[in-house]
């Protein structure tokens, strides 16, 4: 059916295989695999055995005689061990791409700001050279520049105004610009 096997039950001596060597064949093909070993052998040769495979929770070896009723518990409590690690591989898979998901959404985070942080430094710096071109503009121009907020409070003069009219930035300060425009033109202003 295509779907893997849980446990395998195998004889340590089988006629025509070899016990040890389908073992190894099994798990290469299915590493998660949990293996019964049954075997009459001596001690020495489980000895071989696990150091040829190592001390690993997904095998347990028998020895002849058993109980059948041993047998079907240890069989189950197996496939029951084999069915919780499969389905902690697919937790940890889901785990793994929902981890992919959100660095991924991460990453299009923190290039999306880094690219709104180059645009404002462009901007920033668009802006800086428009001022700088406007105050060059305005520090050179004959005529008299000034900005002034709705109550008439000087907030930028030109120089021209010192070169003109002969008011220094300190006594320009200190005027309101109305005062400058004749008082028949305030209701226009």
């Amino acid at each position: 059916s295509g779907q893997p096997f849980a446990m395998a039950f195998l004889d340590m001596y089988m006629p025509g295989l070899d016990g040890e060597a389908t073992l190894s064949r099994l798990w290469h093909v299915s590493p998660e695999l949990q293996v019964m070993l049954c075997t009459g052998a001596a001690d020495t040769a489980l000895a071989r055995l696990l150091e040829r495979f190592g001390h690993t929770d997904q095998l347990i070896i028998l020895k002849k005689p058993f109980e059948l009723l041993e047998i079907l518990q240890l069989a189950n409590a197996m496939t029951a061990k084999w069915q919780h690690f499969i389905e902690s591989q697919g937790h940890l898979a889901n785990l793994e791409q929902a981890v992919f998901e959100r660095t991924e959404d991460a990453r299009k985070a923190l290039a999306k700001v880094q690219w709104e942080l180059d645009e404002r430094r462009k901007s920033e710096a668009q802006l800086r050279r428009s001022e700088e071109l406007l105050r060059l503009i305005t520090d050179n121009a004959a005529d008299l520049i000034a900005v002034v907020d709705a109550a008439g409070n000087r907030l930028y003069n030109s120089p021209s105004y010192q070169r003109v009219l002969g008011y220094t930035p300190a006594e320009l300060g200190r005027t309101n610009s109305l005062a400058q425009v004749h008082p028949d033109d305030h209701p226009h202003i």
